[in-house]
């Protein structure tokens, strides 16, 4: 078949003291398969799958308070715990084609979630550093309206805490540090 996974998620955040950061974080997700056709065959049993599709677009959008604890006395490394507040929209079908018609599922799936996220940051450079991090304690709420070939419509509400590692969560990112610019104010009879 043929696959399609994009992800790009932009942060930026702002020092408001020593070792504490506020930002936001923007991200979207695109995922797509495609099989014309598929066939599995075992003794005299077969199964096959033709024309079969799905597609699905998430939006998400986070605030975010980080915390950062050197190791040490080192100004290279670094753990963090971000507390971070996300909400989000995606849009999914799942479709057949025949030769007369398109029948298919159709998703608006909301979500919002509250979490602690802890992770390691190591800078290259003074300005560069490279983040490891990974979702672990979170609140979460899922609303799904689903629309099963324009007729048949049903409203799914889900809703939990996770407290546990998934290791499909961690995420791994690039970031850069611009240095504060400082302005020099000229004082009376000063130099």
């Amino acid at each position: 078949g043929d696959v399609l996974t994009l992800g790009v998620a932009p942060y930026v955040s702002y020092f408001v003291a020593d070792n504490l950061s506020v930002g936001a974080r923007f991200e979207y997700n695109k995922t797509s398969f495609g099989r014309q056709k598929l066939g599995i065959n075992v003794m005299d049993l077969g199964l096959g799958i033709n024309d079969f599709y799905y597609n699905k677009n998430s939006y998400m959008g986070s605030v975010a308070a980080r915390y950062y604890i050197p190791f040490g006395n080192s100004r290279r490394f670094a753990m963090f715990a971000e507390l971070r507040g996300t909400g989000g929209y995606a849009q999914s079908e799942t479709y057949k084609l025949t030769e007369l018609d398109k029948h298919g599922t159709y998703q608006d799936i909301y979500d919002f979630e509250i979490g602690v996220v802890p992770g390691l940051c190591a800078f290259v450079t003074n300005t560069i550093a490279l983040e490891v991090a990974i979702g672990l304690v979170g609140l979460d709420y899922q609303k799904v309206v689903q629309k099963t070939n324009q007729v048949g419509t049903s409203i799914m509400e889900t809703s939990g805490a996770n407290f546990k590692i998934n290791p499909l969560s961690i995420s791994l990112g690039l970031a850069f540090y611009l240095p504060a610019v400082k302005s020099v104010k000229n004082k009376k009879g000063g130099k």
